[in-house]
């Protein structure tokens, strides 16, 4: 049985109104990296430039060159995008995934980065530039449109379990890697456990490190909860409806543009232009959860 029917034109409108809002925000927050960076910031700034710059190539390669339209809970999907005729359906989620696996590695050295400058000269777990540059690099109906070879790919059973593997090697390592360094910026900065640093050091550092996990966090808790919840009860029920798949996959580009917001709100400088080109005022005041810290070039988060 197939179900031929589903809102193709909003879907593929979806795209196009999100290809642009995603595009105009995260090429604003290239150039606030590149151009509003303060000093302070360092090399930090290029590993953030390298993460927004994976995030954009990731919303046109989705958005504009493949534009999927999944058939979940069935391991398939077909494509629309401009790729569609040029290279296999299979080629196109297999640049998919690379560059999702290059998203995620660039996620993780920012971590890694503010780790790595937490850490006193002489210890083990100091890295070379060198070296850390080296550890970065059957179901209920289907539309009629997936019984189309050419433009639709499906992950035979045989193969399924290597998918399954592929994935576990790819992103367990990757959330190991970054909880390392979360828990261990968190032990470093204890001032019960290490009294090595001086309280404005241990303030500013924890600052930075503040402000990167709300950087972070903020996108992926806006974008994914919700798509992950329908995707297992999908899998789980083997209720399949393309409407909703394609509103699950919406959702879940729009990590982009969520990413390079928060990256320009969160961080001073590019607040402040961005408030520029808006003419708009700072918001300030004694109730204001976020409150700037003269000394700091992100939010504080104390309230004074």
């Amino acid at each position: 049985m197939n179900c031929s029917y589903y809102h193709k034109d909003a879907y593929f409108l979806g795209l196009k109104i999100l290809s642009v809002l995603e595009t105009t925000v995260m090429f604003l927050a290239i150039y606030c990296i590149i151009f509003e960076s303060p000093k302070s910031m360092k090399t930090f700034r290029w590993l953030l430039l390298n993460q927004q710059v994976w995030i954009l190539i990731l919303q046109i390669v989705l958005g504009g060159l493949i534009q999927p339209v999944l058939y979940i809970p069935a391991s398939g999907g077909r494509v629309h995008g401009l790729l569609s005729g040029i290279i296999s359906p299979s080629t196109q989620y297999y640049i998919a995934f690379f560059i999702i696996g290059c998203v995620v590695a660039s996620t993780v050295a920012l971590f890694e980065y503010r780790y790595q400058a937490i850490l006193p000269n002489n210890s083990i777990l100091k890295l070379s530039n060198k070296t850390r540059t080296i550890m970065f690099i059957a179901l209920p109906c289907l539309p009629d449109e997936a019984l189309s070879i050419k433009y639709t790919v499906f992950v035979e059973p045989m193969n399924f379990k290597f998918v399954i593997v592929f994935l576990v090697l790819a992103g367990v390592p990757s959330f190991v890697e970054a909880a390392f360094y979360v828990l261990g910026s968190f032990r470093r900065l204890n001032p019960f456990i290490n009294r090595g640093y001086s309280d404005k050091t241990r303030q500013l550092q924890w600052s930075f490190l503040k402000a990167l996990m709300i950087q972070e966090a903020v996108p992926i808790l806006l974008t994914y909860p919700g798509p992950i919840i329908y995707f297992i009860f999908s899998a789980y029920t083997r209720y399949i409806n393309t409407d909703l798949n394609n509103l699950a996959v919406l959702i879940l580009m729009s990590h982009g543009m969520f990413s390079g917001l928060a990256v320009i709100l969160v961080n001073k400088p590019y607040r402040e232009f961005f408030c520029r080109i808006f003419q708009t005022n700072i918001v300030s005041g004694k109730n204001n959860l976020f409150i700037d810290s003269p000394q700091m070039n992100i939010l504080s988060f104390t309230i004074s």
